[in-house]
This record gives structure tokens, C-alpha cells and sequence, in this order.
């Protein structure tokens, strides 16, 4: 099975043709204006545009009012609604627009591996789960892994074809991820980027390299 690859943080259109000229699947478009990685409503409509047909485009959002959302729904049009702050089942369930969870691992209710199947539970049409590390003071993108043993424990309760893995993900560690919990996809930021908000050709290559060298293997 091929891995996939979402690139978030995407800033401009060079960087989402660039990522996507190496294969990357998706990118994340950061509508979180305190995120270094932040662009406005009117930039990630020009980014999307730019962007091939067959590349998915996620907006990420934190703690959006429903409005807000409506609005990104409206005018954007992504093929996913990221929610990745601490919004309720109720909140992302009412737009009935196909959306992807953020879940921390280690927090938030989430310490246990029967805390993560009750969690997983409020999400009943959550398109896929992106398992990320503890936010702390900020959300995303700080390139921290968390306790992998604790998603292992819950495997068999989440479909492989929404496990997107977070946090700390990078070209080194691609091999011991798809070994241990067999994801999807992974999501990343900062590890393909040379300062924050500015992703490296270099880096994205190397990140691809490692993906496909572990697709379809077995």
C-alpha cells in the first residue's frame, strides 16, 4: 500500500506546485492567525487555485467560530475541514462537510488507550483521525512525537484509511511509523522546512525519498 503525504503550513502557490512536484497528496492551509505558518482566507483561495486537480487541499482551523467555518465552506471550498483545536464532536458533526479530527495522544482526555477509543467514538463521520502530539501552549507544527504504544494499543479500532500520523514525523523515522502503526498517511510541517513557514526542496525531497521507499513494501 502507498503511503501518503500531506504538507502543511503551505504558504504560497510555488510552495503547494513545489510539494506537489514531489508527490506530495495533500496540503494543510494554516487559517490560524496566530500560527507562524497562518495565511488569510484570500491567500489560501489563490493557493488553491494554483493547485493541481488531483491535489486535496485541508484547512486547518482552531477553535473557529461556526460562522468562520461557514465561511471557509462557502468561499474555499477544501476537500477537508481540519479541526485541530478543542472543538466538540457536536461542533465539526454540524456542518456535514467531510472534515479530519486532530487528536493529541497524551492529553486532552487522551492518556489511556481506552480514553482514545471513547474519543474516537464522538467522531462518527470523521473522514480520518490525524494522531498528533500534546499542543501545550500552541497547535501544530512543533515537530514533537508522542508515545506511539499508546495508538498501538488501538489499532484494530481505527480503520487504516483514516490513520494520519503527526507530530515529530520526519524522513528518518518514515521506516519505524509505517512498521509500527501502519498509517494511511503522514502529515508534516516543520521537518520539511528550513525556517517556519518556508519549506525546503531539499528536505521534501528527502521526506519522499523515505516514502517511497517504504510504499508498497510488503
Amino acid at each position: 500500500m502507498r503511503l501518503r503525504v500531506k504538507i502543511c503550513g503551505i504558504r504560497t502557490p510555488e510552495q503547494a506546485m513545489m510539494v506537489s512536484s514531489m508527490g506530495a497528496d495533500a496540503i494543510g492551509l494554516v487559517l490560524y492567525e496566530k500560527s507562524p505558518r497562518a495565511v488569510s482566507l484570500e491567500e489560501a483561495i489563490v493557493i488553491k487555485e494554483a493547485c493541481p486537480v488531483w491535489m486535496s487541499t485541508v484547512a486547518l482551523m482552531v477553535n473557529p467560530s461556526v460562522n468562520e467555518v461557514k465561511e471557509v465552506i462557502e468561499r474555499l471550498r477544501p476537500s477537508y475541514i481540519q479541526f485541530h483545536g478543542d472543538e466538540t464532536p457536536a461542533f465539526c458533526e454540524q456542518f456535514h462537510y467531510p472534515y479530519i479530527r486532530a487528536l493529541p495522544v497524551g492529553s486532552h482526555g487522551m492518556t489511556t488507550p481506552s480514553d482514545i477509543r471513547h474519543t474516537l467514538s464522538q467522531y462518527p463521520h470523521a473522514q480520518a483521525f490525524i494522531f498528533d502530539a500534546p499542543a501545550g501552549q500552541h497547535y501544530g507544527g512543533q515537530g514533537k512525537t508522542f508515545d506511539h504504544a499508546l495508538l498501538e494499543a488501538v489499532l484494530d479500532a481505527i480503520p487504516q484509511h483514516q490513520r494520519i500520523i503527526a507530530g515529530g514525523v520526519n524522513a528518518n523515522n518514515i521506516p519505524q511509523i509505517v512498521k509500527r502503526l501502519q498509517p494511511y498517511a503522514v502529515d508534516l510541517s516543520s521537518a520539511v522546512e528550513s525556517e517556519k513557514g518556508v519549506k525546503d526542496p531539499d528536505k521534501v525531497k528527502a521526506l519522499m525519498d523515505a516514502v517511497h521507499a517504504v510504499s508498497f513494501r510488503g
